[in-house]
């Protein structure tokens, strides 16, 4: 049975051929989902009615080919814009979404490409989505970008390849002179992107720190034309930091003459530092860091209980004090 419903007129005009009629809408629809509903009425009587559902698709946009010679970073204008609320997309020519910026505003935008453009000839369409609805794609939009000479990679003078550094190592790169230099791990984050001296040289220390184990860095440039390819993977082996010296003489709460002599276990590489625990900032001395490690005072130590702490450094990385040794100087 058929439901009562209240129906507006939609403005627009009517023509007819034999039996069958076209409907022009004046105003032309907005894009976005429609329903409409028909009937005719004979001699007074009405017809039953006739429904038909679809989308109004907003009109294809345009992109104005660039004039030759196209530089890697051109804009692209982009006219028939839609007025109102409405996404715009620009694809490449397999309809792959191309990374970028619109202006944000107007019925003429402007796209500007994240990445460069591919050198040689390039096709892109635009498409505009209003109301949940996507234009047809504008018309192919073909230009060309002049190919230069890539430049060589920058390459790597720090660290030396296939040897040990610490977690956050020194990297220096030469380069050209003032190109904007950028270092990754392979395949990976960037560390770092800057300027390279006058002489081609960019130098820094890695922070946060590296995973030890296995790594492998890669490098690129850009000066005032194109940019070079990644460099071939550079590797080199990030030590673990180490752990924590054991201080084995004297033992706890043990006592010693005024000259205290001090053994310990660590690491052999960088340093062993020894301090007070009630002045951390001021180090009783620095021993070389051994697996087996010893210290002598030079000077007579006052009568009275002491609390001494070690910890271990190489090369920038560090581990944690110990745990706290007391013992007392006697005479």
């Amino acid at each position: 049975m058929e439901q009562n419903f209240t129906f507006d007129p939609v403005p627009g005009e009517f023509t007819k051929d034999g039996s069958a009629w076209t409907f022009t809408p004046n105003p032309p629809w907005e894009p976005g989902d429609r329903l409409i509903v028909a009937r005719q009425a004979v001699d007074g009587t009405i017809s039953s009615a006739s429904w038909c559902d679809f989308q109004v698709r907003p009109p294809k946009p345009s992109i104005t080919a660039p004039s030759s010679p196209v530089a890697a970073k051109e804009y692209l204008t982009v006219t028939g814009v839609y007025n109102g609320t409405v996404a715009l997309q620009m694809r490449s020519a397999t309809g792959t979404e191309i990374p970028g910026f619109f202006s944000p505003t107007g019925d003429t935008r402007t796209f500007t490409p994240e990445e460069e453009w591919a050198p040689g000839t390039n096709r892109v369409t635009v498409v505009q989505t209003v109301n949940g609805v996507t234009s047809d794609p504008s018309d192919e939009c073909t230009f060309t970008v002049e190919e230069g000479d890539k430049p060589e990679a920058p390459r790597f003078e720090l660290p030396y390849a296939h040897t040990n550094t610490s977690t956050r190592p020194t990297i220096k790169v030469t380069g050209l002179p003032l190109a904007l230099i950028t270092v990754r791990l392979a395949d990976a984050a960037v560390l770092h992107s800057e300027a390279a001296d006058a002489d081609g040289i960019l130098e820094f220390r890695v922070d946060p720190p590296l995973i030890p184990g296995d790594n492998a860095l890669e490098v690129k440039q850009k000066g005032n034309g194109p940019e070079s390819h990644w460099s071939e993977p550079h590797p080199f082996i990030v030590k673990e930091p180490p752990s924590i010296p054991v201080i084995k003489a004297p033992g706890n709460g043990q006592s010693t003459p005024r000259k205290p002599v001090i053994r310990g276990e660590g690491e052999t590489r960088g340093q062993i530092l020894l301090r007070h625990e009630n002045d951390p900032d001021y180090l009783i001395d620095t021993i070389i860091g051994e697996r087996r490690w010893t210290w002598t005072a030079k000077e007579p130590w006052a009568v009275g209980d002491y609390t001494i702490q070690v910890k271990q450094t190489d090369d920038g990385d560090s581990s944690e004090w110990s745990q706290p040794r007391m013992f007392k100087v006697v005479q």
